[in-house]
């Protein structure tokens, strides 16, 4: 694969000329990224389709804007808004209730709205991911 198509596919331009200064070429800069984004681990925010609602109150958003304000890069994964529909949901967490962040390992992290978004603006979201919530039996 060419390089210079490579470099478009892994990272933007200007990211890519700023870890230029310190590396020296273009296979360097390229194999930095990579190795940056396997440090990170990706994640999926389950919400309800309800994007344009934007109160404070609203659980998901209060998620949604802390994952936003601590630069987190995730997935949003909008869901059905009526409980009755959200089997999927239920067959992941165990629960019918938004929102729900999955791991790129499988596993994932519900709580109250709030709490969870303590944990993400303390820094410990990554840091304390569980194995994963047992589906709902029955």
């Amino acid at each position: 694969m060419p390089v210079s198509l490579l470099v478009c596919e892994i990272s933007s331009p200007l990211r890519l000329c700023r870890k230029m200064r310190g590396c020296g070429t273009v296979r360097d800069a390229i194999a930095q990224d990579l190795s940056e984004r396997r440090d990170t681990m990706a994640i999926k925010l389950h919400r309800c389709r309800n994007v344009w609602l934007k109160i404070q109150p609203h659980p998901c958003w209060r998620v949604q804007r802390a994952l936003d304000e601590q630069g987190v890069d995730y997935e949003l994964v909008k869901g059905p808004v009526r409980r009755g529909k959200r089997d999927d949901l239920e067959r992941l967490s165990g629960q019918r209730i938004y929102p729900v962040i999955e791991f790129e390992d499988g596993s994932v992290y519900r709580a109250e709205s709030k709490d969870m978004a303590a944990r993400i603006r303390s820094g410990q979201l990554r840091a304390q991911a569980g194995p994963s919530v047992p589906p709902a039996s029955g």
